[in-house]
């Protein structure tokens, strides 16, 4: 869930592409509907890691006032 002032809180969910769910399924062929049918709700993104050994995914929101 994310709140910001002055905004309506939204749920959104973030799934990560080398989740072990989400790869079988592509090795599969399995259609990913629930990606599909709530592009807005729902998006796999790609995961990085740093230097650090720091692992990262970036989501974009798009918020609604109140």
């Amino acid at each position: 869930m994310v709140t910001a002032s002055s905004y309506k809180p939204r749920l959104f969910d973030l799934w990560l592409a080398d989740d072990p769910m989400l790869v079988d399924r592509r090795k599969a062929g399995l259609p990913q509907v629930w990606v599909e049918a709530l592009p807005d709700q729902i998006v796999v993104r790609p995961v990085t890691c740093d230097a650090l050994g720091v692992w990262h995914a970036t989501r974009d929101l798009k918020m609604l006032r109140e």
